[in-house]
């Protein structure tokens, strides 16, 4: 976290004097480099910058790095976790059961070059999933605590809040993509910018917030999540997107079912959605009716219909090429090559068996697999445990992250989110937190052993009698 006040030090003194910006950015640099290299958390901190909110693509001054600047940053932080190796003579390396399906998928992904309509798609959708590997595998590593699990956890929550708030600010600074016949807030840079996918990735975001609000304690906390959760909410009507909508409607829906309270939490939910409703502007509340109509032909529910025609011929495209599919990342391509439409899946399920065939399909089915098993494992211990701040924050991020990875299935019927951080990022934060609750359960088990140890005490030696 150092280092990142030293950066925005350094953007704002560059904004004053700008000759200055590259010597300032040296001497910081090179800080930063000395605290990337002493403590790992900062490294991986740093590097989840790069790749939460890719500010090289949007933010001043980042769009002078070149564009290898997060992968230079991923290996100092692979670096900095090996001096931490050497220095505290540690050798255990930890992946887990969602490492182990994300392992397995990426293998299966790889092996569908052998029928990968477009090589050049295949190799940059792989590129992307070896990154998203190296990303687990540094959490996982470097995460050896709650205190720092819960720091990558704020980062994500904070940069998000950052995306969602400057969205917001540029729609009414008339920065918006006028499409569907409504104005739409857009994200930031390349990657994400698109309306749907900016709002996708703050509906993924959103039960986090909640579940961890809902067990935090802290005054603070509850303002600063609460603030981020209604501005994600507000950028999402502002985006225009149906799906990401219905993701949070579902995701009150189900805070409602598993609460205790159902009859008071429902009555706040149907109180918010009215009041949502009545400061929508009348473009929006339009454009959110139309969600449930699939079979118009014309404007804006023809996309509707457009994901039905995308799972069929994936399906298509899957009896094709049965096997390995038509190559990671070929979706599209195979697509205009078999069909003569050269447009997404935009429906997730057609896009994985059409990708990765049998053997992509089951890995991933594993892989998703694992992780809920990780959360069910996480789950029944904590709950039974004493509600202590580091059980509450975990017992809150394994239930936040399973009712994100159930929006991700459910906008998964109406995008191609398959290849996303998303889901490589909180499978991550669950195989931490599974391994924090194995440790903690280890723990006990062995002080339960060290109280009831049923070994007799030794023998006193027999007094001896005077004479």
């Amino acid at each position: 976290m150092t280092a990142l006040v030293f950066m925005s030090i350094a953007g704002g003194v560059g904004v004053i004097f700008p000759p200055h910006i590259y010597p300032i950015a040296i001497v910081l640099g090179l800080i930063a480099v000395g605290l990337m290299v002493y403590s790992p958390i900062s490294a991986l901190v740093l590097y989840l910058v790069f790749f939460l909110a890719w500010p090289q693509e949007w933010a001043p001054y980042f769009n002078y790095l070149p564009p290898f600047t997060e992968r230079i940053i991923g290996f100092m932080v692979m670096g900095s976790l090996a001096v931490s190796w050497i220095v505290k003579q540690r050798s255990s390396f930890y992946l887990g059961r969602a490492g182990y399906g994300l392992v397995a998928f990426i293998v299966a992904l790889t092996l569908t070059v052998f029928t990968a309509y477009w090589l050049t798609e295949f190799k940059n959708t792989m590129v992307d999933m070896l990154r998203f590997l190296t990303v687990f595998v540094l959490i996982v590593q470097i995460c050896d605590t709650p205190k720092k699990l819960k720091t990558v956890v704020l980062l994500y929550f904070i940069l998000t809040g950052i995306m969602a708030t400057l969205s917001v600010v540029n729609y009414y600074n008339g920065i918006f993509q006028y499409t569907m016949g409504i104005q739409r807030a857009l994200g930031h840079g390349l990657s994400y910018a698109d309306p749907n996918s900016h709002a996708a990735n703050l509906a993924y975001c959103l039960p986090l917030l909640l579940y961890y609000l809902k067990e935090t304690r802290g005054k603070w906390d509850r303002i600063m999540i609460l603030l981020i959760g209604l501005i994600c909410v507000w950028n999402i009507v502002l985006t225009g997107s149906r799906t990401s909508m219905i993701g949070t409607l579902f995701l009150a829906g189900v805070v409602v079912v598993r609460s205790k309270r159902r009859l008071a939490y429902g009555f706040l939910a149907l109180i918010m959605l009215v009041a949502l409703i009545m400061v929508m502007p009348d473009q929006y509340k339009d454009r959110f009716m139309t969600a449930t109509e699939v079979v118009t032909d014309e404007g804006p529910d023809q996309s509707a219909m457009g994901r039905l025609e995308g799972l069929r011929d994936g399906f298509l495209l899957f009896l094709k090429h049965p096997i390995t599919g038509v190559g990671a990342g070929c979706y599209q391509v195979a697509r205009g090559a078999e069909f003569g439409e050269f447009v997404s899946s935009h429906f997730m399920l057609g896009e994985l068996i059409a990708d990765g065939g049998i053997i992509g399909t089951g890995t991933f089915v594993f892989f998703v697999y694992a992780i809920f098993w990780s959360i069910r494992e996480s789950r029944r211990y904590l709950r039974n445990r004493r509600k202590n701040r580091d059980n509450r924050f975990l017992l809150g991020l394994v239930e936040g992250i399973m009712v994100s990875l159930w929006v991700l299935f459910l906008q998964g019927l109406g995008t191609h989110n398959l290849y996303r951080f998303n889901w490589y990022f909180f499978a991550a934060l669950v195989a931490v937190a599974h391994r924090l609750t194995v440790i903690a359960r280890s723990a006990e088990e062995a002080e339960e052993t060290d109280e009831t140890d049923p070994s007799p005490p030794a023998l006193a030696a027999p007094e001896s009698s005077g004479s």
